[in-house]
């Protein structure tokens, strides 16, 4: 009787092995007995996630399928060696979760060894999971190798294509690339160069925004500091691009929608210090300035004024909760919607 458990462990053994060490490498998945969900997620259904930091430094993020109907939870797994305290660590998608992954990582060292490893991993509901490609490696002189990607990327709804930033500001191929995510092929690149040929004005650094829900345009805008110099957008369908200037005064932390709407203050400048701030704002005071909130029509030019406020520092918070309801917050604590008519 024990020799024929032992033999039958074995079987059970060696067949699982079988199925799990012929994967490639960058690909792992669970028996296809052991699914229990498809690749992508139902109507019915919805995502959170959580983000915990481990003590090494490392960081996962628990992700959690809910019922839209009970709100209950369905199913969750864990993804690890994510930078957890990174702004935009992860993107959530119907049919997949997309993930920057570190390699090779001493969270302890502000300089990594050579074999550091930044990779954008795609993840889908099924437990099956793929590298897809390396935003940047330090090599063997401790440096980033070239071609580098930062780790800042967009993935559009239909998960067709990545918006990436290459290279970096100040080097002569500093672009946008907009990646094909089934070939993983460059199908776009705006350099930093022609723009700033059109207009010498905008030449600074590229910030993501996002992708219009039908995945048609790929929004963005060019900073310097903390100062919005111009906003830009990519119509994949044709790879035709625009750029469009702003206000004076638009700085990070503005609101923009797919239409072309973007929020301003024409409050003094933000400094980066704290008692600075605070002489401005003393000044301001004195001189009895308001400080006036807009929201702008990137086509139009058209501007409205929706707030003025005592404080020339206030932050509103202004965030878009569809393509016309802008959400932003009073002094008070009291929360605004404004919505935009005849859109």
């Amino acid at each position: 009787m024990v020799i024929l458990l032992a033999i039958v462990a074995t079987w059970i053994y060696l067949g699982f092995f079988k199925k799990t060490v012929n994967l490639p490498i960058d690909t792992q998945t669970t028996p296809k007995e052991k699914l229990t969900h498809g690749e992508c997620l139902e109507e019915s259904e919805f995502v959170e996630y959580k983000l915990k930091k481990e003590l090494t430094g490392s960081g996962m993020v628990e992700i959690i399928v809910k019922s839209r109907i009970t709100e209950g939870k369905k199913f969750n797994f864990f993804i690890e060696d994510i930078n957890s305290e990174h702004y935009y660590p992860l993107a959530i998608h119907k049919c997949g979760i997309y993930v920057t992954k570190y390699v090779n990582w001493d969270p302890k060292k502000t300089i990594q060894l050579p074999g550091f490893k930044k990779e954008l991993w795609r993840y889908g509901y099924d437990k099956i999971y793929k590298k897809l490609f390396v935003f940047s490696e330090v090599g063997n002189h401790g440096d980033y190798n070239i071609p580098f990607y930062n780790d800042d990327f967009r993935v559009n709804d239909k998960e067709t294509f990545v918006a990436l930033k290459k290279n970096y500001l100040g080097d002569l191929n500093y672009a946008l690339v907009i990646k094909d995510l089934k070939t993983l092929k460059d199908v776009f690149i705006l350099p930093i160069t022609d723009i700033a040929k059109k207009n010498p004005d905008f030449a600074g650094s590229f910030n993501m925004r996002q992708w219009t829900k039908d995945s048609r345009y790929f929004w963005g805008d060019i900073f310097d500091g903390a100062d919005v110099l111009a906003v830009f957008r990519i119509d994949s369908t044709t790879w035709k691009w625009e750029v469009f200037e702003v206000p004076p005064y638009t700085m990070g932390g503005t609101a923009l929608n797919s239409n072309g709407y973007i929020t301003y203050d024409d409050g003094p400048s933000w400094t980066g210090d704290v008692e600075f701030d605070q002489i401005n704002k003393a000044k301001w005071l004195k001189e009895g300035k308001k400080l006036h909130f807009y929201l702008y029509n990137l086509f139009t030019k058209e501007k409205i004024l929706l707030e003025t406020f005592n404080d020339p520092l206030w932050f509103t918070k202004p965030r878009w909760l569809s393509d016309t309801e802008l959400e932003y917050y009073l002094p008070t604590g009291e929360k605004k919607i404004y919505k935009i008519q005849n859109l």
